[in-house]
């Protein structure tokens, strides 16, 4: 049986004592650990998360990049900018934590015109080939 968690950083930080449990001990596990708020993780020491990835080490990890109010194609280049950074130092903090596998979403709104569509979608491509 592979039981999986989905826990947002903060609450794990805030909750050390949850990873005092023997689940992690007693079933193949897993968890997916929530970056949704880049000030938790900016937050923490390097040293803080490598002592979180040791609590972890039994179990799989994913990691939930954020999202909000991100937009890798905004017409302001700092929107851009700063998504595009805030999405590569979550990547780096997913791999401090051992996570194999990261989810990502992207805000794309279904309704733009396809001129619209095609510019949004060049400066996605441009994002992504830099995150990559």
């Amino acid at each position: 049986m592979i039981l999986s968690y989905y826990k947002k950083l903060g609450e794990i930080v805030s909750e050390s004592k949850w990873f005092y449990s023997n689940i992690f001990e007693t079933v193949e596990s897993g968890i997916e650990i929530v970056l949704s708020d880049p000030s938790v993780y900016r937050s923490l020491k390097t040293s803080d998360l490598k002592t979180l990835k040791g609590k972890l080490k039994q179990a799989k990890v994913s990691a939930h990049l954020p999202f909000y109010d991100l937009n890798f194609s905004s017409p302001d280049p700092s929107v851009s900018k700063y998504s595009t950074e805030t999405v590569i130092e979550a990547i780096f903090v997913s791999s401090i934590l051992g996570a194999t596998v990261a989810v990502a979403h992207i805000n794309l709104n279904p309704f733009l015109p396809e001129k619209a569509f095609l510019k949004w979608f060049k400066g996605f491509i441009e994002a992504k080939n830099i995150i990559e």
